[in-house]
């Protein structure tokens, strides 16, 4: 279970990285969720207050992509 966890995080990984380039796929709720993947694998293990913080960036990274173009 485990590898299947760490496959699918690293292609959301690289999905967001993508995203970076496409502007079409948003990056940073494809990225986070990659770090929920791997939060939940024996390897790598995320504190919930990291999570929590991570989240909130990318809120602020979303909501700030929509309304600073209209500035």
């Amino acid at each position: 279970m485990d590898i299947l966890l760490i496959i699918i995080g690293s292609i959301c990984l690289l999905a967001g990285l993508i995203g970076c380039i496409v502007p079409m796929l948003p990056s940073p709720p494809i990225a986070y969720m990659a770090l929920v993947l791997l939060h939940f694998t024996d390897k790598v293990q995320y504190s919930g207050t990291q999570l929590l913080i991570w989240l909130l960036i990318v809120i602020i990274t979303l909501i700030l992509d929509y309304f600073i173009p209209m500035l």
